[in-house]
């Protein structure tokens, strides 16, 4: 099992919040959230979609990426998370999920 961080927020304009920031997301919601709760992030802010569980997250700021990165979470681009993310929903696809 991994816990992956990418670098979608890397490029965004909007100051301060999330510019250099990503997503959190790890191969099972149980280990997403015993990691993010080591990086100090409140269970309140993960973000869920009913029925897509490719999208389970949690956003971070430039400096927890940097601390998740630090913690052993796996860097990817903005384009890798997607790739990621598509091929865990064609894999639960196959599964009749």
């Amino acid at each position: 099992m991994a816990v992956y961080v990418d670098d979608a927020f890397a490029w965004l304009t909007v100051p301060p919040f999330w510019k250099g920031g990503g997503h959190l997301q790890a191969d099972t919601t149980a280990e997403l959230h015993a990691f993010a709760e080591g990086l100090g992030l409140r269970r309140a802010w993960f973000q869920h979609r009913a029925g897509r569980p490719w999208h389970d997250h949690y956003d971070l700021t430039a400096a927890k990426r940097e601390q998740a990165i630090a913690a052993g979470a796996i860097a990817e681009t903005t384009e890798q998370g997607r790739a990621r993310r598509k091929a865990l929903r064609r894999a639960l696809d196959e599964q009749g999920r």
